[in-house]
């Protein structure tokens, strides 16, 4: 009988957003307060046998590609490049919305390295796993262990972080998905392709002092997202989902990475739930849970 592993896949809010600058290669440098939510994908995982790479993914989400092309095809083929050739069986339960803005790929294939890791006996390091994650995409880093960090450069560079203190999140995407290419573009139109290097927001101080105090609202009142200056204006769906959970009662409500989903951040699960509620009647996306602590590479 074939040995199936199981890893869950967190999704990732950002409480903090800013872009710093462009490098030559045309990668925008940032600076971000990253944190996972309890919002998660299902990532099982098996070899039936025979050294041949074959990679087979199934998912329950259509029209989602299941070829060499997903990232969780990626993450393996890269890691059997180094460690060995097997024949794998992948099965993929999403629960997060793709291309939300909640690194829902980026988690996958981060889940997809701790699984064969674990399959293969831990033959890699996490230095070694964390080179490999860097090449897969700038949220695959933080998504290995999650919690709650600090990422600079691409992405690649993370300072953990003592754990958020405990709120009620509520999660809401609804409308169109929002092309990432795009919204970074119309930021570099904004700061004239960010010739000039920005300094980080005021508010990144406040809301690292905020964190490591336990204060949850003095975070909520120093939340930042750069993105929302481009997306928020375009994007109905996303300004009333944020709108609704501010009149809810929510302590802050804003943009996830690009977006287009929209967190708010409660102190009152009971509210939450209620404006979840309101969203849904709209025929939109909506998951009310917490915040995820920090995992070990290493841990089952």
């Amino acid at each position: 009988m074939d040995q199936w592993i199981t890893e869950y896949a967190y999704a990732k809010i950002n409480l903090y957003l800013h872009l710093t600058g462009r490098r030559e290669d045309g990668y925008h440098t940032l600076v971000s307060v990253m944190q996972s939510v309890d919002l998660h994908d299902i990532l099982t995982l098996s070899c039936p046998g025979g050294g041949e790479g074959k990679i087979e993914l199934h998912c329950d989400t259509p029209g989602l590609s299941t070829g060499e092309d997903n990232l969780v095809c990626r993450a393996a083929r890269m890691f059997m490049d180094r460690y060995g050739k097997r024949n794998l069986r992948i099965r993929l339960e999403k629960q997060i919305p793709i291309a939300a803005g909640l690194a829902g790929g980026s988690s996958d294939a981060a889940a997809t390295l701790r699984a064969l890791n674990r399959l293969y006996g831990y033959p890699a390091t996490e230095d070694e796993l964390l080179c490999m994650s860097v090449r897969l995409g700038a949220d695959v880093p933080f998504c290995l262990c999650g919690g709650t960090a600090l990422a600079e450069g691409i992405g690649e560079h993370l300072t953990v972080l003592p754990p958020a203190p405990p709120v009620t999140v509520l999660i809401a995407c609804g409308g169109a998905g929002v092309s990432t290419p795009l919204a970074y573009r119309a930021l570099d139109e904004m700061y004239k392709g960010f010739s000039e290097p920005v300094p980080p927001d005021r508010q990144l101080q406040p809301l690292l002092s905020a964190i490591a105090r336990g204060d949850a609202p003095g975070m909520s009142g120093t939340v930042f997202n750069l993105f929302e200056k481009a997306v928020l204006p375009h994007h109905s769906e996303a300004t009333e989902s944020r709108n609704l959970m501010i009149s809810g009662g929510a302590l802050c409500a804003m943009l996830s990475g690009s977006g287009p989903s929209v967190f708010g951040i409660f102190t009152e699960k009971a509210k939450a739930d209620a404006v979840a509620g309101q969203i849904r009647e709209n025929g939109w996306f909506a998951y009310v849970g917490g915040f995820a602590e920090r995992k070990g590479i290493f841990e089952k």
